[in-house]
């Protein structure tokens, strides 16, 4: 039975090594000397018999005052059998020993490292002790000297045996610590040293594999359970089974599997691999989504420099007999040799070799190589330079791709920096820009000369300003023990300044660190500026205003830090040697403000640049990109107000697989767009801007006082940008109180949107561009489709264009300056057409602001969920555009309806396409809702498979019918050829006289609406030309042709057939001239403003000739007769009304009605109604017949229905010629408001006021309120 110590006091353990304790009291007599150094390398214990024994090797080492070895040193074991409160020296001693006590001899050439106590539990009775020697004191002794020694205790013979081999050495700088038993077979045992070497049958082994092959991993200690090893190492803790082949130890420590650290390298863009080369253990790749290293390299290789480029490796590592350059991609089952000529120089790599991180050159690098003891360097243009320095190492300076700085060793051991430039010249010294002699800087600096100085590395200054930080270091193998020291370069005054601020855990230091400090790695945050410092001793970073370096890293085990920045993510790696990597957080808050970039003159920037923190064009500045520009993290670009920044043919990307912060083009609304008072972008040459949050903000985000930036871009690319473009409120006045409009323009530019969004931004997607209270913003054949294949709710695609309160046209490009005719309707000839493709919503406007209109013109909305929704958007315009569903679109996609008018005053659709190739889906043509008692129109226009074509729903007319003036929405000169419904009226909960449903009179009595229906619609199978649920009774006008007469009706729907054919004359090349300026020529202008005058006249005298005969026929003395209707003057009355017929009015035609039988017989009172039938188009009026107190016999009422649709009277012409002239002129008001707000160069606000006067209805005058209170809004801003 095993006995597990109980009652043990921890406090009890620990007080017993105090001086008067009896541990204290042994380890005085062992030695006398004050000054001794001791150490306790192993505690044990072990159960025999019963009771517990604790074990302890404990090393006194004696030495002088001043730490210097004076003796040998010597080492006990002391056991303890109460738990450590009293001690003795066990057994007797090692007889191999002179003085019988020490376990192992030593001399002044080493230094015990560590030993180890094992005791075989399975035999309590049987102890081992492994002890090394190693660390040699004397530089000069020979290397493979250092050795360790297993010797075992037998306690109850009190006997030694040694169990050592020949050969038992490690070399210098190995560190073994000891060794596990075998459980079954003491002579079998492995050794933890470097690595785990096995000692089986006589045989030593070393177990090659931990780390993929490398060494040096610096096992601490090990331990057997049943068929497994335990390894708990530096940097983490392994495993592997007895007896495997491969003998491949797996991680068990989530990553933290380093030794000893070369180099440290970050990528910047997901995953965010992290690699570094490491002593023996060649180049490791952290990959984060599986959480596990990954190995390559050549066995006992030692790996260098690293780095990433676009999520490429490159590195090279060496070993005694081979060196090698490796690139390595995304797979890392296995690293390779570059087998291509991107590399120049020398097979075999100089040990210290080192690489330039290329500045966006991705096939040229630059590296240092070892020819004949001396160093030649590779520069991007593959020349390369011979030098008799002995060490030199290339120096990235970033976004400064045509310069290269190289750090020389010259001869006389000064540390050289040179600066090349332009990298065009066969010599460094043709190129040569400006060289500094470190060492001689190090001197004036810290004032003692004659020092070697190491420069550990550099920070240039990412701003192409000439900055730049360095280490200056003496170097502690030389014996020096001066002060490093940190310094900045200002090329301003071309002089170095010292940083070497004390530190805030020594703040009583003169210097930022001393040589035992193990300055390693100097990094800045390039977004603050914030240098941070990898020490030995921890992680700093420096707070320049109170002049002290302050530590960053807490609790984290440090031991030769170097740094590297994750720009991307905003994270601070260091890795150490023999702990692993670790990561934090930088230092960012309101004490750390962002850095900015200053354009102050005139730049162009032509190979790529990386640009780490807010990018500013200085007012009179101009910047101008024409090659790639990679953005970290969350940086912008700003143009103030009078600067200007062109991408021409360049691109702006993210660098970091995340969204950047987009363009701010700043303004001044309270000016003019003149490039001087606004800021100006320009976009061209096939430019590229993507992966940004908002691609450009048409103004300081959050500043409201901003705006009027102005934004111009031709053939361009925004590509997967969450929203590319955001207007916000700019109008820009005259005295003379007219608008210009705004010169924002995008002409055959693509907005795209692909599979590569899924990694930044998920399914998250919002617009391509916003408008919120601009005017006059042009869009020109420009492209907006979603290729994303992963969406599978549509809910998830963007919306093309989305506004508010905005005035702009969207429309297809002439590609001639006179095209031979005008399409009259859908056509690409001649044009570059607009697309919008697999969207949520194609075009999407609302307003509460009645002034604001859009233009939609020769565009094709295909395969979106809607193609143009309009809400509450008056005086719109949708021409000749194309709205398709086909078998191409997306599976997310399985209905879209193609235009909606939601609540506008008038509007004007003409020669659109409305197809669908897919019968069966849910397609709808164009919905009109709430659209008013205006005299609106859908006007020649083509449906072709939808399930409705055209679909009204609320309040679309005025309700009248009859005898009066009926307005409101028509269906004009469209042709169908659907699968469901040709037109469509729904009204819900409805009532006669409500204003549901659409206009009546649909076309006039002299001119047939014109209409083309789907031939072979069959009621039965719920296919029809005409539905409505409106309880309003409605007249169509139908020319006398089958095609336009609608035969398929449910509702209450009559028909009305015609011989005035309706002609379907396209109102473009008679009056509209197009959309891309202004709407109408000028002679069309005042053609039209005749006749406007002209038809007012007309009008009004119709007008009065009808009421006079109305008043006539309906005078007092009229209603005076028929109240005194009787059997006496029946015939009298009938006369006089039959004569005042047809214009009897609805009321006193009731009043008859109460007199019927026997003073006015049905028959009579049915005739009397014959001859004013246009009464009974009225439904209100049909139900009165058979409700009231004397009903009208069914056969009379019979005789009315039948023919109340069919018939008109001379005051039904009257009427219809009333009526098409306030049509004529309401569309006559309709195209001058609209030409008014298409001018692209200023807006008479004044003469669209008066315009909508003339309107001369409610809704009007509610415009002009709108326009009113919007104008003073504007003016008080």
């Amino acid at each position: 039975m095993t006995v597990t110590p109980q009652g043990v006091n921890n406090q009890i353990i620990w007080n017993s090594f105090n001086e008067n304790s009896n541990l204290g009291s042994i380890v005085d007599n062992l030695s006398s000397n004050p000054d001794k150094v001791i150490q306790f390398s192993d505690f044990e214990w072990y159960e025999r018999n019963g009771s517990v024994t604790y074990l302890t090797l404990i090393h006194i080492m004696e030495v002088d005052a001043g730490g210097t070895p004076i003796g040998n040193i010597k080492q006990y074991l002391l056991t303890s059998n109460d738990f450590g409160l009293s001690w003795s020296i066990m057994g007797v001693g090692n007889p191999n020993s002179p003085d019988g006590k020490k376990v192992l001899k030593a001399d002044l050439s080493y230094q015990f490292r560590q030993s180890n106590i094992e005791v075989k539990k399975n035999n309590p009775n049987v102890l081992y002790i492994v002890s090394t020697q190693m660390e040699h004191i004397n530089p000069t002794i020979l290397e493979n000297t250092n050795s360790y020694s297993l010797h075992k205790f037998d306690i109850i013979n009190s006997s030694w045996s040694d169990l050592s081999r020949t050969g038992f050495y490690t070399g210098i700088g190995a560190q073994p610590f000891g060794f596990a038993l075998n459980p079954s077979n003491e002579d079998n045992w492995w050794f933890y040293t470097n690595d785990v070497d096995k000692f089986e049958n006589g045989t030593l082994t070393k177990l090659t594999g931990l780390y993929g092959g490398g060494f040096h991993p610096d096992v601490r200690d090990i331990l057997i359970i049943g068929d497994e090893i335990l390894a708990a190492t530096d940097g983490g803790v392994y495993r592997t089974t007895i007896g495997a082949n491969d003998h491949i130890m797996d991680i068990s420590s989530e990553g933290l599997n380093m030794a000893q650290s070369y180099s440290l390298g970050l990528a910047q863009q997901p995953p965010f691999y992290v690699a570094s080369g490491f002593w023996h253990s060649g180049l490791q790749v952290y990959n984060p989504d599986e959480n596990i290293w990954h190995w390559g390299s050549m066995t006992d290789a030692k790996g260098g420099e690293v780095f990433f480029l676009n999520n490429e490796i490159f590195s090279f590592e060496n070993t005694q007999s081979n060196s090698r350059i490796i690139k390595k991609f995304n797979d890392f089952t296995h690293l390779y040799t570059n087998q291509g000529n991107n590399f120049k120089g020398s097979e075999n790599l100089y040990e210290r070799s080192y690489f330039i991180k290329p500045a966006g050159l991705t096939d040229k690098l630059a590296y240092n190589t070892d020819d004949d003891n001396f160093t030649a360097i590779t520069i991007f243009n593959n020349n390369t330079y011979p030098s008799v320095y002995s060490e030199a190492e290339p120096i990235v300076i970033p976004n400064e791709p045509d310069k290269v700085a190289v750090l020389f060793t010259n001869q006389n051991e000064d540390q050289m920096l040179h600066i090349y430039g332009g990298l065009n010249k066969t010599t460094p010294e043709q190129n040569l820009e400006k060289d500094f002699n470190l060492t001689q800087i190090y001197e004036t600096i810290d004032g003692t000369p004659g020092l070697q100085t190491n420069v550990m590395n550099f920070v240039f200054d990412h701003r192409r300003n000439g900055k730049f930080w360095t280490i200056l270091k003496p170097s502690p193998e030389w014996g020096i023990t001066g002060k490093g020291r940190i310094v900045e370069y200002d090329p301003v005054y071309d002089e170095f300044i010292d940083l070497s601020y004390p530190i805030d855990d020594d703040p009583q230091s003169n210097s930022i660190f001393p040589s035992w400090m193990h300055i390693n790695s100097l990094e800045m945050d390039r977004e603050t500026g914030v240098l941070y410092l990898g020490t030995g001793h921890g992680v700093y970073y420096i707070d320049r205003e109170n002049e002290i370096w302050r530590r960053y890293s807490k609790d984290v085990p440090m031991f030769k830090s170097k740094i590297s920045i994750r720009h991307c993510t905003g994270e601070l790696f260091t890795s150490t040697s023999y702990r692993g990597i670790w990561y934090a957080d930088l230092l960012r808050n309101e004490n750390t403000p962002p850095l900015e970039w200053k354009i102050t003159g005139i730049e162009t920037w032509v190979e790529r640049m990386n640009l780490f923190c807010t990018l500013v064009i200085e007012p009179g500045a101009k910047l101008t990109i024409k090659g790639e520009l990679y953005v970290f993290g969350n940086q912008k670009i700003v143009v103030k107000p009078g600067g200007k920044l062109v991408v021409d043919g360049g691109i702006i990307t993210s660098e970091c697989g995340s969204a950047w912060g987009g363009i701010e083009v700043w303004g001044n609304p309270q000016e003019s767009q003149l490039t001087t008072n606004q800021g100006y972008l320009l976009i061209h040459n096939g430019a590229l801007i993507e992966n940004a949050r908002t691609a450009i903000h048409v103004w300081e985000s959050g500043n409201w006082n901003s705006t009027g930036g102005i934004v111009m871009a031709y053939n361009s690319t925004f590509k997967n940008n969450w929203r590319s473009v955001e207007y916000i409120s700019y109008h820009d006045f005259l005295p003379s109180g007219h608008e210009r409009t705004n010169r924002g323009l995008f002409s055959n530019c693509e907005f795209l949107w692909d599979d590569e969004y899924e990694d930044i931004f998920g399914t998250d997607t919002y617009t391509g561009i916003t408008m919120y209270d601009v005017n006059g913003v042009r869009i020109h054949g420009c492209d907006f489709i979603d290729n994303r294949t992963y969406i599978s709710n549509f809910n998830n695609r963007p919306t093309g264009i989305l506004s508010i309160d905005a005035s702009y046209r969207v429309a297809g490009k002439s590609l001639t300056f006179s095209p031979n005719t005008t399409h009259t309707e859908y056509n690409e000839t001649d044009y570059d057409i607009g697309k919008f493709i697999n969207l949520k919503e194609g075009v999407r406007a609302s307003n509460s602001n009645s002034q604001a209109t859009v233009i939609i013109d020769h565009i094709k909305f295909l395969n979106s969920r809607s193609g143009v929704i309009l809400s509450a958007v008056d005086n719109s315009t949708v021409t000749r555009n194309l709205f398709e569903y086909n078998s191409d679109h997306p599976n997310d996609i399985s209905q879209m309806n193609q235009l909606s008018l939601n609540e506008p005053t008038s509007f004007t659709v003409e020669g659109n396409h409305f197809i669908n190739s897919e019968i069966g889906s849910a397609i709808v043509g164009t919905i009109q809702a709430n659209t008013g008692m205006e005299q609106n129109e859908i006007y020649r226009n083509k449906y072709e498979g939808t399930y409705l074509g055209n679909y009204a729903i609320g309040k679309n007319t005025n309700d009248l019918s009859g005898p009066l003036l009926a307005s409101g929405l028509q269906w004009l000169c469209n042709d169908y050829n659907n699968y469901k419904f040709d037109e469509f009226v729904f009204s819900f909960n409805s009532t006669q006289g409500d204003g549901h449903g659409v206009r009546l009179k649909q076309g006039f009595a002299n001119e047939a609406a014109g209409n083309k229906f789907t031939n072979g619609f069959d009621d039965q199978q719920n296919e029809f030309h005409f539905s409505t649920t409106d309880p309003d009774n409605l007249i169509y006008y139908a020319f006398d042709n089958p095609i336009e007469i609608p035969t398929e009706l449910t509702g209450n729907v009559g028909v009305q057939v015609i011989n005035k054919e309706n002609v379907c004359q396209s109102n473009f090349n008679t009056l509209i001239t197009g959309v891309s300026s202004r709407f109408l020529r000028e002679p069309t202008k005042q053609f039209l403003e005749s006749e406007f005058a002209e038809n007012s006249e007309e009008l009004s005298l119709k007008m009065i000739a009808l009421d006079s005969l109305e008043n006539v026929a309906n005078s007092s003395e009229m209603y005076s007769t028929v109240n005194n209707l009787n059997v006496d003057n029946m015939m009298q009355v009938r006369n006089s009304l039959e004569l005042a017929s047809p214009y009897l009015s609805t009321e006193l035609l009731k009043l008859v009605g109460t007199r019927s039988a026997p003073q006015y017989p049905h028959l009579w009172y049915k005739d009397l109604i014959l001859m004013n039938i246009e009464v009974a188009q009225d439904n209100t009026f049909m139900e009165y017949l058979l409700t009231k107190n004397n009903p009208l016999p069914q056969n009379l009422y019979d005789e009315i229905n039948d023919v109340r649709n069919q018939s008109i009277t001379a005051r039904g012409e009257k009427v219809n010629e009333i009526i098409d002239l306030d049509t004529r002129k309401s569309n006559i008001i309709k195209l001058l408001i609209t030409n008014e707000l298409s001018d692209t160069t200023a807006i008479n606000w004044s003469s669209f006021n008066n315009l909508v006067a003339l309107r001369e209805d409610v809704v009007s005058k509610s415009q002009l309120v709108d326009s009113y209170f919007w104008k003073e809004a504007i003016n008080s801003k």
